[in-house]
């Protein structure tokens, strides 16, 4: 995916967002109010369409364009024609970025996709305070359908608690997908050095950010084979990093920071907890040397697309970030024997990363009750809601008891390793996607703050409380702009 990816947005500490926004012209094409956005304001249901429609799904805000995913996809499409009359036509923009200028520009000039399957929370996020999503409470209550088969992360990332409120009756999307986090590790690189392998075992005692820290130490390697805890290493000349592919924003969270108070209506990015894990996580490839960065990457992977991935590929990267995602592509025909861990304990918490996944329907869509209809057959009904986490997406079902589906379609690709991994995380998972005020501007600015940190130019305690400032301009404005939902 092209442009500023879901992981991109966790290593910029989930601040991050890309430049692109609605303008007038979309915004008054969506039509829907906040009438349509707040069930509770006793205002009259508008006219939902005919229950049967050619459907146009908008498949690009995340996973579900690779070819072994569409199959399912096409064969769920099929049945729901079959049983309900409306046929389904997926819309392919396998480029984030470009599928989400397509729909602005769809919704402004009146024919907007009438589903966006699946998008993740930071795509609701995009656009959630644009009214560009149809509010389902009306229909799922008419429905009766209840969320409370869903798992609670999933049922949270629906409702977007920070915009709505956390006693708000609407809900934006269906949950359709969940994705955790572990760390994959190259044993053969674990074997050669002589080191125990990181536990597998979730909040096993010792295992932090500390040891993680001496254990990159003992995988990093320079051209004379010493490494990083030898005073003679030479960290001009690393030929094996310990660690690659990572979430240091994540960490932070590992630290105890939180970004947004919305009690307060302040962003908390110059928190002493956010500056010390912003702070430990660019030290690691600045002070310690044991982080390859995409920069890093491509010197010890030269002419790859994906340095990063290219890196782990070739040998070069002993642990990396391994989300349920990841699976298909560094965790396929390696040449050397890997397995998962789970991820250490900052020194207030263990926090691993959540994506969440959802199925949204456009408020500005003519078809919005048979939209409707679609969603609740493909992510409701168990059978279809599981087939299409699991063989659609590669991900766990979000409805509850049913994320053993994820660990039966993998295991035969993937026999050497520990799988129940992923599902022992979802305790210790939180999504970082949601929805503040200003999320893109925020996001927009981000870099020139963040970017001399991770480059070892600045320092967290110099640069975040100027991102604080100038942020927290923007949030203040947009509450002088606009009102949060009543």
């Amino acid at each position: 995916m092209a442009g500023l990816t879901r992981r991109e947005l966790l290593l910029r500490l989930a601040y991050a967002a890309p430049t692109l926004t609605f303008g007038p012209v979309l915004l008054s094409a969506c039509g829907g109010g906040d009438s349509e956005q707040t069930p509770d304001s006793g205002a009259k249901a508008p006219d939902r369409g005919s229950a049967k429609a050619k459907l146009d799904v908008l498949v690009g805000f995340g996973t579900g364009n690779a070819p072994d995913q569409i199959p399912t996809q096409e064969q769920l499409a099929k049945a729901f024609a079959a049983d309900s009359g409306s046929e389904i036509s997926f819309r392919r923009i396998p480029d984030g970025d470009e599928a989400q200028r397509q729909l602005g520009i769809l919704i402004a000039a009146g024919t907007p996709p009438d589903i966006i399957l699946p998008t993740g929370v930071f795509g609701i996020s995009l656009y959630v305070d644009q009214k560009v999503w149809l509010d389902l409470a009306p229909l799922l209550s008419a429905a009766k359908v209840n969320l409370n088969m869903f798992d609670d992360a999933a049922i949270a990332a629906a409702k977007v608690p920070n915009y709505f409120g956390p006693n708000s009756k609407a809900v934006v999307g269906l949950p359709a997908a969940i994705f955790t986090h572990t760390i994959a590790y190259n044993k053969d690189l674990f074997k050669a050095a002589g080191i125990s392998e990181p536990p597998h075992r979730w909040n096993a005692p010792g295992w932090d950010y500390n040891a993680l820290l001496e254990m990159t130490k003992a995988l990093t390697l320079d051209a004379k084979g010493r490494n990083a805890a030898d005073p003679s290493f030479n960290p001009r000349e690393i030929k094996q990093y310990g660690l690659g592919h990572w979430d240091t924003g994540l960490m932070a969270l590992g630290y105890g920071a939180q970004k947004y108070d919305p009690k307060t209506r302040r962003l908390l990015l110059d928190s002493p907890e956010n500056i010390a894990g912003t702070q430990f996580g660019a030290d690691l490839t600045n002070r310690h040397h044991v982080l390859v960065n995409d920069q890093l990457a491509a010197g010890v992977a030269s002419g790859a697309d994906d340095p990063q991935l290219a890196a782990w590929k070739s040998g070069k990267i002993a642990i990396i970030d391994m989300c349920g995602c990841d699976l298909q592509s560094y965790g396929a025909d390696n040449d050397f024997a890997w397995d998962v861990a789970a991820w250490p304990a900052g020194p207030k918490r263990l926090v691993s990363t959540l994506n969440l996944d959802v199925g949204a329907v456009v408020a500005a869509s003519k078809n919005q009750q048979a939209a409707f209809d679609a969603l609740r057959y493909l992510l409701v009904d168990p059978d279809n809601a599981t087939k299409l986490a699991t063989d659609g997406y590669g991900a766990m079902s979000p409805l509850r008891g049913k994320q053993n589906g994820f660990i039966d379609q993998l295991k035969d690709d993937f026999p050497n390793v520990d799988l129940k991994l992923f599902l022992d995380a979802l305790p210790f998972s939180i999504n970082q996607e949601g929805w503040f005020p200003a999320f893109t501007e925020v996001g927009d600015i981000g870099g020139q703050y963040l970017d001399p940190i991770a480059l070892g130019e600045s320092t967290a305690a110099e640069q975040l409380p100027l991102y604080q400032q100038a942020a927290q301009k923007l949030v203040d404005r947009w509450f002088k702009e606009n009102e949060l939902p009543s």
